[in-house]
């Protein structure tokens, strides 16, 4: 990755992104992670979609730790969203489903332009993620245009 640089999210959170060169074209690289406290959601990604739309070929991936109808915006917003996408919302915090929550379950996600599809999504359980976080693993097909 070149060009590493980090932006600021609400409530002392970040981003740090890059950029990956395939022949002429830039593919940018967002790694994030939203503060849980839901008072900055709306700000922080607000935020997030304002940076997001500056590029024109995207991959963004984190812990968005936000409630499913807020990270539905992404797609309002013309996104592509692995977790909540066509494959449906996937748990990817299995420590609240043990405590009888049943909303902030689908937290990550992987965040694309919608010139990059996003397909076969999962989240499967591991070893060293069980009392913390799931990933969220796709394949991904770039849309040169």
């Amino acid at each position: 990755l070149h060009n590493l640089r980090q932006v600021q999210w609400q409530g002392d959170y970040y981003a740090i992104i890059g950029d990956l060169k395939l022949g002429e074209k830039v593919i940018t690289i967002l790694s994030t992670h939203i503060q849980w406290q839901k008072e900055h959601h709306l700000k922080a990604i607000d935020d997030m979609i304002k940076e997001m739309k500056k590029y024109e070929y995207l991959i963004c991936m984190g812990d968005i730790n936000a409630f499913d109808a807020t990270q539905l915006r992404f797609h309002t917003e013309g996104f592509n969203i692995a977790n909540g996408g066509h494959q449906g919302f996937l748990c990817t915090a299995p420590n609240s489903k043990r405590k009888g929550r049943t909303d902030g379950l689908h937290i990550d996600n992987i965040i694309t332009t919608r010139n990059i599809k996003i397909m076969n999504v999962s989240a499967p359980g591991a070893g060293l993620t069980e009392d913390d976080h799931y990933p969220v693993i796709a394949d991904i097909v770039i849309t040169w245009d």
